[in-house]
C-alpha cells in the first residue's frame, strides 16, 4: 500500500512540475505557433545582416520574407527587427562587403527587449565568423544555440570505429583458432 502510495505521488509531483503547462483546450501545436514578441538585432561598423527565421525566411536589406520585420541599414549600423518572433533558431550572418577596410571594428547584439546577448563588441572586421551565429529564441528568453552536428562527420567516424572494431573481433578470433589448433596437434 505504501509502494502504492509512493508511485502515485511521484506523478503528481512530475505532473505540477512539468515545465509546459497547456490550457485547456490547447495543443502543443497551437501552443508553439504563438508569437513571442520582439526580436531585434544590431550591428555597429560596417557590416550588413541576414537574419533566418526557424522557417527559413530571410531579411536583409534587399529582401524581407518575414512578416513585419523591418530593417534600418545606415552608413555604420544595421537593426532589424521581428515584431512577432518564433520559437526556434534564428540563424544570423554577418556580412562584409569587399571594398570594407577590414582593420576597422564592429560589434553585433540580439535583444527580446527582456534579454540582450553581445555577440560582438569591439571586434576587427578581419574576424568576422564565418558561420551564422544561432540564437535560440523560446518561451525562456534567448540564448546562444549550440551549433549543429555535422551529420556526414558523425557517420564517419561511427563507420571507422565499426570498421575498426570488426578488425579486432576478426583477429581475435584468428588467434583463438590459431592457438585452440596449436593445443591440439
Amino acid at each position: 500500500m505504501a509502494g502504492a502510495l509512493w508511485c502515485v505521488a511521484c506523478v503528481i509531483i512530475c505532473i505540477a512540475s512539468a515545465p509546459n503547462h497547456l490550457a485547456y483546450g490547447q495543443d502543443a501545436a497551437e501552443t508553439e505557433a504563438q508569437s513571442l514578441g520582439m526580436l531585434r538585432f544590431e550591428s555597429t561598423g560596417r557590416v550588413r545582416l541576414d537574419v533566418i527565421d526557424p522557417d527559413g525566411n530571410t531579411v536583409n536589406r534587399n529582401i524581407n520574407e518575414i512578416e513585419g520585420a523591418v530593417i534600418v541599414s545606415e552608413d555604420r549600423e544595421v537593426v532589424i527587427e521581428i515584431p512577432n518572433s518564433k520559437p526556434g533558431d534564428y540563424q544570423l550572418h554577418v556580412n562584409v562587403s569587399g571594398s570594407v577596410n577590414r582593420l576597422q571594428h564592429f560589434g553585433v547584439l540580439v535583444t527580446n527587449g527582456v534579454d540582450t546577448i553581445q555577440l560582438a563588441d569591439n571586434v576587427l572586421i578581419v574576424n568576422v565568423p564565418v558561420d551564422a551565429y544561432l540564437i535560440r529564441n523560446d518561451q525562456d528568453g534567448i540564448r546562444i544555440a549550440p551549433p549543429k552536428e555535422d551529420e556526414s562527420q558523425g557517420l564517419s567516424t561511427n563507420l571507422i570505429w565499426i570498421l575498426v572494431g570488426g578488425a579486432g573481433l576478426i583477429v581475435g578470433i584468428a588467434i583463438f583458432v590459431i592457438r585452440s589448433r596449436k593445443r591440439k596437434g
